[in-house]
């Protein structure tokens, strides 16, 4: 059963710690370089942003080094930018 979701899209987001640990959330590629999440998965269980985030793509595993342009905590949103994810830079608008 196929549930319509594009998985070359979802991807995980992920924050590694500078103390060798890491939490992981989730994310939609909204286009190539861009991922929408929840501020939530940018922050560490303090509710700080340390350390070093990065995507990894639900199809192939392919990654990419992320840094947030913007974000709300108030609503739990952020928007990552991924420079040199290793996929195209262009993909067609997401449909809903």
């Amino acid at each position: 059963m196929s549930s319509g979701i594009p998985m070359d899209r979802v991807v995980a987001v992920v924050l590694d710690s500078g103390a060798g640990d890491s939490q992981t959330g989730s994310g939609y590629l909204v286009g190539g370089r861009l991922v929408l999440t929840a501020d939530h998965c940018v922050r560490d269980t303090n509710g700080q942003r340390t350390g070093e985030l990065r995507v990894v793509r639900a199809s192939d595993g392919a990654q990419a080094a992320a840094s947030v342009v913007a974000s709300s905590s108030a609503v739990d949103i952020a928007v990552l930018d991924l420079a040199d994810a290793p996929w195209p830079a262009e993909l067609a608008a997401p449909r809903y």
